[in-house]
């Protein structure tokens, strides 16, 4: 049966970094990941510890083993992720319904991941579910980055909801901000 929850130990953290390791733009083949997605960054256990406090990680799992993970980063840690702190550089000026996004009460959904094994079985949904329902109350939207040849990835956040809020080149590829409305 699967559940989800928040990482909660250094065994929830080390199993999300396997899970990411597994499934790296560079760690599969080409067929692979234009099949089945890609996650992109890499993080270690110290900044996979320290982003997961305020706000934990939110987790699927069978059992005790860790089939999914959505990272969570709030403003106040994007500094320690480059890459975050291009996507704010973008979303500068963007409106979401008549609002600059900026001025919301936002987090960064750093990284979704489900084990190959799992996939096609609302996985992905729940996570989403579950961060919606830890989030909601301090935060009115989720925003996250997807390369716009991750297919799979980009069909599955608009299935569960997400906007495109901005698209942008960056590196000779394409990636697509997007937001999804915790207040609806």
């Amino acid at each position: 049966m699967i559940t989800y929850s928040t990482a909660k130990s250094s065994s929830d953290l080390n199993q999300i970094l396997e899970l990411q390791k597994a499934n790296l733009k560079s760690s599969i083949s080409l067929e692979e990941y234009q099949k089945e997605g890609f996650v992109t960054l890499e993080h270690d256990f110290v900044l996979l510890e320290e982003l997961n406090d305020p706000y934990p990680h939110i987790v699927a799992m069978n059992e005790k083993e860790i089939i999914g993970y959505a990272l969570v980063t709030t403003p106040e840690k994007i500094s320690s992720i480059p890459l975050l702190q291009s996507t704010i550089e973008e979303l500068k000026g963007v409106k979401y319904h008549q609002n600059n996004v900026l001025s919301l009460k936002y987090f960064i959904m750093g990284q979704v991941c489900i084990d190959k094994s799992y996939r096609g079985q609302g996985i992905f949904q729940g996570l989403y579910q579950k961060m919606k329902d830890e989030m909601k109350s301090d935060f009115d939207i989720i925003i996250t980055e997807i390369a716009t040849n991750n297919k799979r990835s980009m069909r599955a956040h608009e299935k569960v909801g997400f906007e495109i809020l901005k698209i942008h080149n960056d590196n000779d590829a394409d990636w697509a901000i997007v937001g999804l409305n915790l207040r609806m």
